[in-house]
């Protein structure tokens, strides 16, 4: 099985180093205050991105995970739902499990948009060796007429790949060397003949 996953949102702004970090509350970035970090990114994001605001957390790569090297310009991440900021208290706090929000680790803010997820989708079925058969879509619950205004967007951009599906409340799919539960995501699998 070959599996993909589009998770409907684009980098803003350059990543930033967690710094300190309280369970899933990042406390200082670069070195510094969230807010001195994150506002050059935020005013850009107002001015050129349309879109929710998400926040992803970098993954290590297939490649990393086995010990080679990671592609700097070519960072994976696993994007999560920003559950709030405050200035004073210099605290951002992310929809992630502790585990992934630690000292050490990078983030980067995101904008998650009907544009933005068709576009990854259709750069995602690319990737997808289509030749060998159909396989198994299963998108989000809010992905859909519910965030394209109209039917079969995502099935469409998948071109020629005969797919059976069903929506769902948390996908589940590949980023970077880990398998992740998603949300407002859609996952692909290809099923392939062995031989």
């Amino acid at each position: 099985m070959q599996a993909v996953v589009s998770q409907g949102a684009v980098g803003v702004g350059r990543s930033m180093l967690i710094t300190k970090a309280d369970g899933n509350v990042i406390r200082e970035l670069d070195g510094g205050p969230v807010a001195l970090a994150l506002d050059p990114v935020l005013h850009d994001f107002m001015i050129d991105e349309p879109g929710n605001l998400m926040v992803g957390i970098e993954v290590p790569t297939a490649a990393a995970a086995e010990g080679g090297p990671a592609v700097e310009e070519d960072r994976p991440y696993v994007v999560r739902q920003l559950l709030g900021f405050d200035r004073e208290a210099s605290a951002l706090a992310i929809g992630a499990a502790p585990d992934l929000v630690r000292e050490g680790v990078r983030i980067r803010l995101h904008a998650f948009s009907a544009a933005n997820a068709r576009s990854e989708l259709a750069n995602a079925a690319q990737r997808l060796d289509c030749v060998s058969g159909g396989g198994l879509m299963v998108p989000c619950v809010d992905r859909g007429p519910a965030l394209y205004g109209m039917e079969n967007v995502e099935s469409e951009a998948l071109g020629a790949l005969e797919v059976a599906g069903f929506f769902a409340n948390g996908e589940i799919g590949p980023v970077g060397g880990r398998t992740f539960c998603h949300t407002f995501s859609t996952s692909v699998g290809l099923l392939r003949r062995r031989g």
